[in-house]
């Protein structure tokens, strides 16, 4: 039986959801509104995540409950608060499946240099600045909201 893993970047604007099967292949993408709790609250954030993983799932014809793992990249998921909520989130969206919840930021740094060391610039609704050293040192710059940061797509819009 094929495994499959599913991605989640959310954010303030969108929030997107791709599956992928055990060959690194993308089978099937969704997506929904904000999932940045901060500002729809904690069910509208569960709605966007559920939505962008059914579309997501539908797409490439599976059920969620075949789902190996999952790794959610979300804006508003930096402090140790924010992932425990959204551990939650994970726990009732995806019960029994193995995952991970990680800052936007995070995800953008692994993903642009396939490590955890380097500098990524996110300027989307909001804007952070996020870095890590190979040795366990992080530092960030922004990431308070869009009302907060300057630099953001809000901010200069």
């Amino acid at each position: 039986m094929e495994r499959y893993v599913i991605g989640v970047d959310g954010g303030a604007s969108k929030t997107a959801a791709v599956v992928m099967n055990e060959g690194g292949e993308e089978i099937g993408r969704g997506a929904a509104g904000s999932s940045n709790y901060h500002l729809v609250g904690r069910d509208g954030a569960k709605n966007a995540l559920a939505t962008a993983m059914q579309k997501a799932a539908a797409q490439a014809g599976i059920g969620l409950n075949q789902v190996a793992a999952a790794v959610w990249g979300l804006a508003g998921a930096g402090r140790p608060a924010d992932v425990q909520l959204l551990e939650t989130l994970h726990a009732e969206l995806l019960p029994g499946v193995p995952g991970q919840v990680v800052t936007d930021a995070l995800a953008a740094l692994v993903g642009g240099t396939g490590a955890r060391y380097g500098i990524v610039l996110i300027a989307g609704t909001g804007m952070i600045a996020y870095g890590e050293d190979g040795r366990g040192r992080q530092a960030r710059a922004g990431g308070w909201g869009h009302l907060l940061d300057r630099g953001s797509g809000y901010s200069l819009g």
